[in-house]
């Protein structure tokens, strides 16, 4: 690991493995063979016959590391005996290194790709909160993610925004977390693997209970229907806890309007015995409304009021 200089190279890798159809796939075995050539001379054409099943993010990154070993010793034959993982580990060492930041960049690695094959998404929060770095101290992992993008071993989740990142590819995060089992420090590996658990936990309980919710279907064609829909199961819902509400939260209301209208009944309603009041006195006359004091009046209005505007709510 003590070089400091990053491969660079001319076979580029231009987004994720696809299946193409034949016609396709020849083309790109011709043009790999003509780059071998181009690159290699006469060792071109064994190398391509080499590399010619491998994935193309594969292809890439093995004739990335052959054509800097040629542009430094003239010839690769010697390496053609070696296998992936060690042509894989060389090739870690010197991208870590180049970052000038080898330990937070090969941290951040390893949680990216760890992230990235569990189907999940990490955001820089996570990153920092795995690296035991304070919320003011977040601004330290912008030039080593930024030498990762250049490197193209992570990428943005969300495309121009540094707050969401993964691994570049499967290849590479299958490949890394090899590398990471030997490489990294057992004590290194083992405070990451912690917080990964705790955080794939929590995004599995986090996903199950969002599957458990309705799910309707969803596209830019029906966002109003869904709105729709989302409406009309809060107004059910706010009718179907009307009843609660008021029992909750307009008992006190209700107990106090009782106190006056049975006050009310008992000294003007009923009849009166030697200056007492009968407990269920025989009505002696009818009460009309001009009787009834506006106070009573009032507190029913305002108690209608209250249990509409709890049903609205």
């Amino acid at each position: 690991m003590s070089e400091s200089h990053c491969f660079s190279s001319t076979f580029i890798c231009i987004g994720e493995d696809s299946e193409l159809p034949q016609s396709a796939q020849e083309a790109e075995e011709g043009t790999i063979k003509r780059l071998c050539f181009h690159a290699f001379e006469k060792e071109g054409e064994v190398i391509a016959g080499i590399v010619k099943d491998m994935a193309l993010i594969q292809k890439e990154i093995i004739l990335n590391i052959l054509e800097n070993e040629h542009a430094r010793s003239g010839s690769v034959l010697h390496f053609l005996g070696r296998d992936e993982q060690q042509l894989m580990r060389m090739y870690y060492d010197t991208q870590l290194c180049s970052t000038g930041n080898y330990l937070d960049a090969s941290r951040i690695l390893y949680l990216l790709s760890v992230v990235r094959l569990n189907t999940f998404y990490s955001s820089k929060r996570n990153i920092a909160e795995a690296l035991c770095l304070s919320e003011d101290r977040y601004e330290k992992l912008d030039p080593c993610l930024e030498s990762l993008c250049e490197l193209q071993l992570i990428k943005r989740t969300v495309l121009n925004s540094n707050e969401f990142f993964e691994a570049a590819h499967d290849y590479i995060a299958q490949s890394y977390t090899v590398y990471a089992n030997t490489e990294l420090q057992m004590d290194v590996k083992a405070g990451l693997d912690e917080y990964l658990t705790e955080f794939r936990n929590k995004k599995v309980h986090k996903r199950n209970w969002e599957e458990e919710l309705p799910q309707p279907e969803f596209n830019r064609k029906n966002g109003r229907a869904l709105a729709a829909s989302r409406e009309e199961r809060s107004k059910k819902r706010r009718r179907e806890m009307c009843f609660a509400k008021i029992v909750e939260r307009g008992s006190i209301a209700f107990t106090i309007l009782s106190y006056f209208l049975i006050r009310y009944i008992v000294e003007h309603a009923g009849g009166a015995v030697k200056g007492n009041y009968s407990a269920f006195p025989a009505l002696s006359h009818a009460v009309s409304i001009r009787q009834i004091p506006l106070s009573v009046l009032f507190l029913v209005l305002a108690s209608l009021v209250y249990v509409y505007t709890l049903c609205e709510t």
